[in-house]
């Protein structure tokens, strides 16, 4: 039922519930929230929908021996802080190991993206609530430039 043809409306993203999806392995600190703030369309059947722009930094694991054409992996670990798996049940759309939607990332000339998996992780402890994790790697490898890097080092010494 839709009254006066409202089918939809905006909200504030402060005058509704958002999950409280952190970045777990965030190289920017524990407290970094990495989604920006952007309404939030509620339809008249009661669905909500949110698309925040992300900005997010990982530490990545840093394999330089075949440098300059060196590939990467990073891993996105996200999670709730406060809600357990039955309160937050994050999906990977698709099921398991499934395909990201990389459409929308910003193009970067230094780097390549060759491959992204998500995979979600339900654990349950014993006696305990479970938790639900997500994880998304991200498989890039460096674009080399024409030209060569030099790293200069000046030494100076004191002869006796």
């Amino acid at each position: 039922m839709d009254y006066m043809n409202l089918k939809n409306i905006h909200f504030d993203d402060e005058d509704v519930w958002l999950p409280d999806i952190r970045l777990y392995n965030s190289a920017t600190g524990y407290d970094a929230h990495p989604f920006g703030s952007v309404p939030v369309l509620v339809t008249y059947d009661g669905n909500a929908v949110w698309f925040p722009p992300t900005h997010i930094v990982v530490r990545c694991d840093m394999d330089l021996s075949e440098w300059p054409k060196d590939e990467h992996e990073c891993l996105v670990r996200l999670g709730s802080w406060a809600h357990h798996g039955d309160q937050i049940d994050m999906q990977v759309q698709g099921g398991q190991h499934a395909g990201v939607m990389t459409d929308t990332l910003e193009e970067n000339n230094r780097w390549k993206l060759l491959h992204v998996s998500a995979n979600r992780t339900y654990t349950k402890l014993d006696g305990h609530n479970p938790y639900v994790e997500v994880d998304f790697v991200f498989r890039v490898q460096r674009q080399a430039r024409t030209q060569a890097t030099y790293v200069t080092q000046t030494t100076l010494g004191e002869g006796h």
